[in-house]
């Protein structure tokens, strides 16, 4: 679960992590979003580029539960619409 802020100074450490578990080669890799109070446009720009290498490996990138503020950021840059957004996820 990512928590706090996801903005220019923690997005390469979320591009670690998440390239980390790319390439494990999940068939769906679940970002939770729950704890996220702030997000900035690169850290969107990281699970963009997270959400196409999952789509060329053949899985899917989901963003889990976000926070109010960073639903409407996502809505806002249109990433709602290129990305799976749910509330729950999946067990």
């Amino acid at each position: 679960m990512l928590a706090g802020e996801a903005d220019l100074e923690s997005a390469g450490r979320l591009r670690e992590m998440l390239v980390a578990q790319i390439w494990r080669e999940p068939r769906r890799l679940t970002v939770d979003l729950a704890g996220v109070e702030f997000m900035d446009s690169d850290a969107v720009r990281v699970l963009a580029v997270a959400a196409k290498l999952m789509r060329e490996h053949g899985g899917d990138l989901v963003l889990a539960r976000p926070s109010p503020r960073a639903a409407k950021v996502l809505s806002l840059l249109g990433v709602d619409q290129m990305i799976t957004v749910v509330e729950w996820p999946e067990a």
